[in-house]
């Protein structure tokens, strides 16, 4: 879907095409028309004098920190590690960007989830790499709760790949893969920006999870280095897929002839803020309603329609 999304935007496929290509990708005309509506204002904006980068110049943890600061990061939770050095030297540039310290990796990203769980934004940690270990508890929690977070550590220098490094593993992104949407080691420091805003808009498209980024210290450290730092908005497609109509319906009537419905609920009603159409829906047709383990509290837990978690014993 993506290259066909490319492909219409760069005038290189037509309405029709476009409609077709999706049909043979399996996707119903419905779905496929929904997502063309909101594709053709962006294919035929005037997008004349807008910026979508802008030139930089410096290492590769000044890059890191300014492209931090273009995707609105306020926090950085971070651990002790002499691996962070290239970032901290940046941040004292970048006074909007306020360090908070942890003396455990798993701490930072407890502390980066968090912020995630009370503020609705996609966070940014970082910490050593010989600590990852420890984070895992945390990062998995975070997988579990559909969490935003941008996971980073360092990593030994490029030129020490496949020498069994005292703090280092044959794969130090597979012990990562169960529990991470997303994991890249970025080896070449003008390339850092694109990583990183890859990296958060992974973790920030429901459903939300962690992605996990692995810096080696000879990139971040790589000096004069010129790179384009991508602006706020450059990457944002707006996007309304709507429902099938007949979908929708046939939906509707399931409810209204079932027998003893239940609504089962997650995270996804909350990141899509839609906890009021919930209980409008519960209390309309009074179907009780679990909610399966989650940090959210998406139904009101003394409401006469809530049951609490959903167990097989339930019914």
């Amino acid at each position: 879907m993506r290259s066909l999304v490319r492909d219409f935007l760069n005038q290189d496929l037509s309405r029709r095409g476009f409609l077709k290509s999706m049909a043979a990708a399996g996707f119903t005309v419905a779905a496929a028309e929904s997502v063309l509506q909101n594709l053709v204002p962006v294919a035929h904006a005037d997008t004349a004098g807008k910026e979508y980068w802008k030139e930089f110049e410096g290492n590769g943890g000044a890059m890191l920190a300014e492209q931090l600061l273009q995707t609105g990061i306020d926090y950085l939770f971070v651990g002790n590690g002499s691996g962070l050095g290239a970032l901290c030297d940046a941040v004292i540039d970048r006074p909007k960007l306020k360090l908070v310290l942890a003396t455990h990796e798993a701490h930072v990203v407890a502390m980066a989830s968090g912020y995630t769980m009370a503020s609705g934004k996609t966070s940014f940690c970082m910490y050593s790499r010989v600590g990852a270990a420890h984070s895992t508890g945390n990062i998995y929690n975070a997988m579990k709760d559909r969490l935003p977070i941008v996971v980073a550590v360092d990593r030994a220098d490029t030129t020490e790949d496949g020498r069994d490094g005292h703090e280092d593993l044959e794969d130090m992104l597979e012990p990562m893969k169960q529990y991470t949407k997303w994991r890249w080691i970025p080896k070449e420091v003008a390339r850092v920006p694109e990583w990183v805003t890859k990296a958060f808009k992974v973790s920030s498209t429901m459903p939300c999870g962690p992605s996990y980024l692995m810096f080696p210290r000879d990139v971040m450290f790589e000096n004069q280095a010129k790179t384009k730092i991508f602006l706020p908005g450059t990457f944002d497609v707006p996007m309304n897929v709507r429902p099938n109509a007949k979908a929708v319906e046939k939906t509707a009537k399931m409810l209204l002839e079932a027998k003893s419905p239940l609504l089962l609920v997650g995270p996804e009603v909350y990141q899509s803020g839609a906890q009021k159409e919930l209980m409008e829906l519960a209390e309309m047709l009074s179907i009780p309603v679990c909610e399966r383990g989650t940090w959210t509290q998406v139904f009101p837990n003394q409401h006469p329609l809530y049951l609490g978690a959903l167990r097989n014993q339930m019914r």
